[in-house]
């Protein structure tokens, strides 16, 4: 657990600080953490995380070495309960890759960064349909922003009106893709702003199969 990981670390610093109290400082920094993303589209780095969860627990600062063990405490929580690919996901990514797509991810972060999450592709095995990785802890801006999207765009050297970004989360997936120029596809729950709406990943070939036919053409949305 990443409290108990701070707990921890604040020990070998001398600091004997109650559990409970660092699990109450962390879900106050979780309350700030969703308010500094929602007010500013930026989403906070693990150090300064920890560095405020010390501020409101009135300890001095962790040595370098400490601060960095409790990051990637916080970072490797992800093995804890690593989630699971989609049903479908890798076929429909395959399918896409063979009728010459390029594929991205553009992903927000929140304790586990954008090199964990590439290892938790590569252990899946899907790491490799990818051509381009936008993560928000490297970029420093998170979705909805659409500079996230047009970085992307530009690394692919593709125009947004020649691409399709598929999500689940209504303001960050689709509001985003479609303020950033893009086609937006809402996988799960449906969404009236999306310009395509499916129920399974599976079903994304035959979707862009027409604009892969007329090579991506900018169409209406």
């Amino acid at each position: 657990m990443r409290s108990n990981a701070l707990t921890h670390a604040l020990h070998r610093n001398g600091s004997l600080v109650d559990h409970q109290r660092v699990q109450e400082v962390m879900s106050l920094e979780a309350t700030r953490w969703e308010r500094v993303w929602r007010e500013r589209w930026v989403t906070l780095r693990n150090p300064e995380r920890v560095a405020w969860m010390l501020q409101q627990l009135e300890l001095p600062a962790l040595s370098a070495a400490l601060t960095a063990d409790v990051c990637r405490a916080f970072d490797e929580s992800l093995w804890e309960a690593p989630p699971e690919p989609n049903p479908g996901a890798r076929e429909a990514l395959q399918s896409l890759k063979n009728m010459g797509v390029e594929l991205a991810v553009i992903s927000d972060t929140s304790y586990s960064t954008g090199k964990m999450l590439r290892k938790l592709l590569e252990r899946y095995h899907l790491l490799e349909f990818f051509d381009c990785l936008t993560f928000s802890d490297e970029v420093g801006i998170s979705k909805p922003n659409a500079e996230m999207f047009l970085a992307t765009l530009r690394a692919l050297r593709v125009g947004p009106a020649f691409a399709v970004h598929v999500g689940d989360n209504p303001f960050t997936d689709v509001f985003g893709a479609n303020e950033a120029g893009l086609r937006s596809v809402a996988f799960g729950s449906p969404c009236d702003e999306a310009t395509w709406n499916v129920e399974a990943l599976s079903e994304l070939p035959a979707l862009l199969k027409p604009l892969v036919a007329a090579r991506l053409s900018p169409l209406s949305r």
